[in-house]
C-alpha cells in the first residue's frame, strides 16, 4: 500500500527546516494504526514498526523536508522481513511535485 502526500507544513525552529507527523491508520480507526516503536522517528528504517493492536500509540513518524509543499511518497510493506521496513517514506522525483 502507498499514498503520495505533499509534507512540510510545519517549520521546526530547532532545526530550521520542515516537516510532518504521522502514523500509517487502517480503515480509520487510531487504534489500528502502524507507528514506530521509539517515541519519534525522523528517517525510514530507523527503529521497530510497532504493529496495530486495538490500543494505539502516540508515537509518530516524522517526514524532515527542506522546504514546505515537497510531495512524499508514503509505503506500507506489509511483507517486510525487517519490522524496520514495514513503513517508509521518500522524496517524490520533481516531475511529481505537481501531481495530486
Amino acid at each position: 500500500f502507498s499514498c503520495r502526500v505533499k509534507a512540510g507544513t510545519r517549520f521546526f525552529e530547532e532545526t530550521a527546516d520542515y516537516g510532518d507527523f504521522f502514523q500509517v491508520v487502517v480503515d480509520g480507526d487510531i487504534l489500528q494504526a502502524y507507528s514506530p516503536e521509539t517515541t519519534l522517528a525522523t528517517a525510514p528504517g530507523q527503529v521497530q514498526v510497532r504493529r496495530p493492536d486495538g490500543i494505539g500509540s502516540t508515537n509518530q513518524f516524522c517526514i524532515r523536508c527542506p522546504e514546505p509543499g515537497l510531495a512524499v511518497d508514503i509505503s506500507l510493506d506489509l511483507n517486510a522481513e525487517d519490522r524496520r521496513k514495514t513503513v517508509s517514506w521518500a522524496f517524490a522525483a520533481p516531475e511529481a511535485l505537481g501531481a495530486g
